[in-house]
């Protein structure tokens, strides 16, 4: 990929849905810079890196502070959860 602009805004989205049809809540991955406010909680999380793209770093902050949680919350904890 080569940016052919100084204006290009790149931000990532990682969305997650169960085989039931549920969904975790999103998360937003956007450029170094203010924040937007969010109003809806549910929503999902927003972070960001100098890049707008996802790493490491933040999908394990989103495993552990998102995706955990809603597995324990929403789903028989006596069937297996796949990840890939």
């Amino acid at each position: 990929y080569k940016a052919s602009s100084d204006n290009l805004e790149l931000s990532t989205l990682l969305e997650c849905v169960s085989a039931a049809g549920l969904t975790v809540p999103l998360l937003f991955v956007l450029q170094d810079g203010p924040l937007p406010d969010i109003s809806e909680p549910d929503v999902g999380r927003i972070a960001h890196s100098k890049s707008g793209w996802t790493d490491s770093g933040i999908m394990a902050d989103w495993v552990e502070k998102v995706f955990i949680p809603f597995v324990l919350e929403h789903c028989n904890l006596l069937k297996l959860v796949i990840l890939w």
